[in-house]
């Protein structure tokens, strides 16, 4: 019997607003605000589009998640992040008709200068890099159970 194979592409745009619920402390080194650990939400716009692809037969399901972040100056405390890159990865095989297991990854790369008042950030050996750019990759392990029309997922980096 012949599996079926199936291409799936789809693509968003998430808009973050800033919705004024941000709280500040004033910080007399750098002699500006920054926003405090505590906040759910950034005092910035920020734009996420996406481009997923996904393939899937015989049991496999092959997908590739390009997310790319586009950050605004937070006008409070003349910050702005730098634009980041992610690209999430999902290689998975039903191995019976309730169980699946995967590796998944992530590659996250800051391509531009996280900035203060337009000048890049410096680095500060051993905590982080010139414009604080991010890079990392991480790896893991997936397992999924399916019972009836529920979905049990779980995941490890």
């Amino acid at each position: 019997m012949e599996s079926e194979q199936w291409f799936f592409i789809g693509t968003g745009l998430t808009i973050y607003i800033p919705d004024g619920s941000t709280d500040y402390t004033w910080n007399a080194q750098t002699r500006g605000k920054e926003a405090s650990d505590d906040n759910l939400s950034w005092d910035y716009w920020s734009l996420e589009p996406n481009l997923a692809i996904r393939y899937l037969n015989n049991g496999w399901n092959i997908t590739m998640n390009n997310i790319f972040d586009f950050n605004r100056e937070n006008t409070t405390s003349d910050y702005r992040s730098g634009n980041t890159y992610y690209l999430d990865m999902t290689v998975a095989k039903k191995v019976t008709p309730e169980w699946t297991l995967g590796v998944i990854s992530n590659w996250t790369k800051q391509v531009t200068d996280a900035k203060i008042s337009g000048q890049r950030i410096s680095a500060v050996p051993g905590i982080y890099s010139e414009g604080r750019r991010v890079e990392h990759v991480l790896l893991g392990l997936m397992v999924s159970y399916q019972y009836h029309s529920v979905t049990f997922t779980g995941d490890s980096f």
